[in-house]
């Protein structure tokens, strides 16, 4: 009693490449050799004596970006799930989402897409109406994640049961665009800003226009003009901010 129990992500050293302009990041790091792998410790340590407890190893598996569901975030939790690479024993570029049962390790599951496909980190959305529902599964919801295809180039939002992630996505929807990877993301239950449908539309709307006229903006120079952006929106009958 008493102790704080944290689960983490570690490695050795920090390794982001080094950065060689004109050249892709895989063009001159070794995956293998120069990445050290990244695996899922638990800390145990007791405020009261200022002292580490133990350290445990969650997981053999190399994985990155760990989450679970938010309803017991800082709290005690029985899973957690991760972005994790095609190799069991060594490093590799985080690809497909796994699980973990910190109660019993041995009994994780995996889902790897195709070797061309690679998903960005995992979220938890919780089943609609259950967010807070601490009488629901810790496990019962879905976790998303952005999935770029390296081949066509483009990306999907892949839908996973939470409970059950090695079947694989249980759907998928095409973004129709190359979207890079983000760095960290949540989930927020219902309509964020009360938006209608309608404005929906008039925001995707204008997002085709700053996408279709960021050639043009591309680049700031004397004649630039955010006056010009504004009038050019409100053309358009939209508020360009």
């Amino acid at each position: 009693a008493g102790q704080v129990v944290i689960d983490t992500v570690r490695a050795d050293r920090l390794e982001l490449g080094d950065m060689i302009p004109g050249k892709p990041i895989w063009d001159t790091v070794d995956y293998a050799k120069d990445v050290p792998k990244s695996t899922l410790e638990r800390f145990t340590l007791d405020p009261r004596s200022a002292s580490f407890v133990s350290k445990t190893r969650l997981s053999e598996r190399g994985l990155d970006f760990p989450i679970v569901n938010r309803r017991v975030s800082c709290a005690e939790h029985r899973y957690i799930w991760a972005n994790t690479g095609c190799s069991k024993d060594g490093p590799a570029p985080p690809q497909g989402i796994m699980k973990v049962d910190t109660t019993d390790p041995t009994s994780e599951q995996v889902w790897l897409p195709e070797p061309h496909e690679f998903c960005g980190e995992p979220c938890f959305a919780a089943r609609a109406g259950k967010e807070d529902d601490k009488s629901t599964a810790e496990d019962d919801g879905y976790i998303l994640s952005l999935m770029t295809n390296g081949k066509t180039q483009d990306s999907s939002l892949i839908v996973l049961d939470a409970a059950d992630i090695a079947k694989g996505p249980i759907a998928k929807v095409p973004v129709g665009v190359n979207m890079p990877h983000g760095l960290h993301g949540c989930w927020v239950p219902g309509n964020v800003g009360g938006s209608t449908p309608e404005q929906l539309v008039n925001a995707n709307v204008l997002l085709k226009l700053y996408m279709r006229k960021s050639k043009e903006w591309n680049q700031v120079d004397a004649s630039f003009s955010g006056m010009g952006i504004g009038q050019f929106f409100g053309q358009k009958g939209m508020d360009g901010r």
